[in-house]
């Protein structure tokens, strides 16, 4: 499967991502840390609660209006067909 260039390289983008983002937690963790293990735990309720909110709004600002142009361009292409 990563013989393939196809698939592997839309893949990189998004590992590189996730690593930098687990990296991130790594660090954030650390300095909150200094603060005690409620603060970690008060962290680790909060942070994906966060990133669902964020994941939804970046579906609903990229994916909702392709999902749409995708809909009304396949609507008005066959208009003519009945």
């Amino acid at each position: 499967m990563l013989d393939d260039p196809l698939l592997a390289r839309p893949a990189l983008p998004t590992v590189a991502v996730m690593f930098l983002v687990t990296l991130l937690s790594v660090a954030e963790t650390y300095f909150v840390s200094a603060l005690g293990t409620d603060a970690i735990a008060a962290a680790s309720l909060v942070v994906p609660v966060i990133v669902l909110m964020v994941q939804s709004i970046v579906c609903c600002v990229m994916g909702a209006p392709r999902v749409a142009a995708s809909y009304w361009t396949v609507k008005f292409n066959h208009v003519g067909e009945l």
